[in-house]
């Protein structure tokens, strides 16, 4: 119930009564008590205007009063980077039978290509009532649902012009275009962009490399190969992870022999914290160093750590280092001078806002002494990635 609650809230102020049912009995209990299991600004405040009032928690029992179903647990990546559905089987395969006859079931969760048809059969196999089903995948960003949402076009994925109106006129309240197409296009569209999203940062974190490798900073060469150049834009380096880019990119490709790019992308992603702690130790000995690092989660001004690669740096660090203190604006509070005091080794892993605070000048004073600056995101301003202070 990461991301489905912004939907449910804003369908709120549209529709009737909204029921939200989830198997994570913690998160349910926070969100009776009025209180987010997570950060995301805007949300609360449609919460507590709604809650036991037309949005309402309840269980599987309520649906057979209902006319839409939307379905929205988490997808995952095994191990061996294969998509696992399981939990969109598990509640089709409970659901189905407890609908009404011409309720429609909406797919939200993110899922490989074809996995909308097989619903549509298995749903078939599960009750002979009439029960329409469409993909709509959700593509707001984690951070900005709350804008997204309405700004957003949503992609409509139907196998027939009646499921299609179904979810176009629920959708239509409150979203700023809806685009018809087949539930397959669907799939591949919701994936290819994030899939493209993710091999751009590979390719920004490759050419960082190469620049390093020849001594050259890579910020300094991209302000001179985009400055005033139509075909510029080229992205900044920086940790993509987190629980969709890597996942989404590894579904597009699976059961196709096409995977040369999104694999690369994987492995020179993911083995970003690795660099670094290797740049760092050709630098300084690490293993006799304190190391102070500034942010743990996937990305800028959220409170989710699943899939960070900032986690997967600290973990390194901690085998690697002498001391390892951490200050996180959202996950690890605290005092920020005392995470600096006397540190060998600053770290800049997530460019959340607080940070961007932060001087050279502050830094020296609050650290007090030499230090060693890894800022992956510019933070500081000085257009490098590893300097002195």
């Amino acid at each position: 119930m990461h991301l489905n609650i912004y939907l449910r809230m804003h369908k709120v102020l549209v529709l009737n009564q909204v029921i939200g049912v989830d198997i994570d009995k913690k998160k349910i209990k926070a969100i009776s008590q009025g209180i987010l299991p997570f950060l995301e600004e805007g949300v609360l405040a449609l919460l507590e205007r709604n809650l036991n009032k037309d949005f309402t928690l309840g269980t599987n029992d309520q649906l057979s009063s209902c006319d839409a179903v939307f379905i929205t647990v988490g997808t995952l990546l095994s191990d061996k980077l294969l998509p696992d559905h399981s939990a969109v089987v598990e509640v089709v395969e409970d659901i189905a039978p407890r609908l009404k006859d011409g309720s429609l079931i909406v797919l939200r969760s993110t899922v490989e290509p074809k996995t909308t048809r097989k619903i549509f059969k298995l749903i078939k196999k599960k009750t002979t009532k009439d029960i329409h089903l469409v993909y709509a995948p959700e593509r707001i960003a984690e951070g900005f649902a709350v804008k997204e949402l309405y700004e957003l076009p949503q992609i409509i994925g139907s196998f027939d012009d009646i499921s299609f109106d179904k979810a176009s006129e629920i959708f239509s309240l409150f979203v700023s275009q809806v685009i018809k197409t087949d539930p397959l296009t669907a799939e591949l569209a919701k994936l290819t962009l994030n899939t493209y999203r993710y091999a751009r940062f590979a390719l920004a974190n490759e050419l960082m490399m190469i620049a390093n490798h020849h001594g050259k900073d890579i910020y300094d060469v991209l302000k001179i190969a985009n400055k005033d150049y139509i075909r510029g834009g080229i992205p900044s380096p920086g940790f993509a992870a987190g629980p969709c880019l890597v996942k989404d990119s590894f579904f597009i490709r699976h059961n196709t022999p096409y995977n040369d790019v999104i694999y690369g992308s994987y492995l020179i992603n993911d083995r970003l914290p690795e660099y670094i702690v290797s740049e760092l130790n050709k630098r300084t000995k690490l293993k006799n160093q304190k190391i102070a690092l500034l942010g743990l989660t996937f990305k800028k001004n959220v409170d989710d750590t699943r899939g960070s690669l900032s986690m997967k740096l600290y973990d390194l660090l901690e085998k690697k280092s002498k001391s390892v203190s951490v200050h996180d604006p959202y996950v690890a509070k605290g005092e920020l001078k005392k995470v600096l005091k006397n540190a060998d080794v600053i770290i800049i892993s997530v460019n959340h806002d607080e940070y961007t605070n932060l001087t050279s000048e502050g830094i020296k004073h609050m650290v007090g002494n030499k230090v060693l600056i890894c800022d992956m995101w510019n933070v500081l301003g000085k257009g490098q990635i590893f300097f002195d202070l």
